[in-house]
C-alpha cells in the first residue's frame, strides 16, 4: 500500500515538474500564456455566435405558436425551454466554430512533444 502510495506521489512530482517548470525553462514566464490567443480567437467567436443565435432562437420561439400551446407568457421561458434551446444554440455553434478549436491543442503543445 505505501508502495504504491509513493509511486503515486512521485508521478504527481512529476507531472507537477513537467506543467510547471518546463513551460518557464523553455519559455520563460509567457510560457504559461502559450496558445492564450488561440484560446480567444476560438473562444470568442464561439460566444458571440451562441448569445447572438440563443436571442434569435428564443425570439423565433416566443412568437411561435409553440410558445402559447405550452401555456408560457410572452418573454418568460421555462427553464427546460431555455435549457434546450440553449443546447439548440451551443450545438449550431459548435458546429460552425470547431474548425478554430482543432488548432488550439496543437499550439498549447507543440514544443512539449
Amino acid at each position: 500500500m505505501a508502495k504504491k502510495l509513493l509511486s503515486e506521489v512521485a508521478a504527481s512530482v512529476k507531472l507537477l515538474y513537467v506543467f510547471t517548470y518546463v513551460p518557464i525553462l523553455q519559455d520563460g514566464p509567457g510560457g504559461f500564456f502559450r496558445g492564450y490567443v488561440a484560446f480567444l480567437a476560438r473562444d470568442l467567436p464561439f460566444d458571440a455566435i451562441e448569445f447572438v443565435g440563443y436571442e434569435q432562437i428564443r425570439i423565433l420561439y416566443l412568437t411561435s405558436a409553440a410558445a402559447a400551446v405550452t401555456g408560457s407568457t410572452v418573454g418568460q421561458l421555462t427553464g427546460l425551454e431555455n435549457s434546450l434551446l440553449g443546447a439548440i444554440a451551443g450545438g449550431l455553434t459548435g458546429a460552425l466554430t470547431t474548425p478554430l478549436g482543432i488548432h488550439l491543442p496543437c499550439i498549447r503543445t507543440y514544443a512539449y512533444i
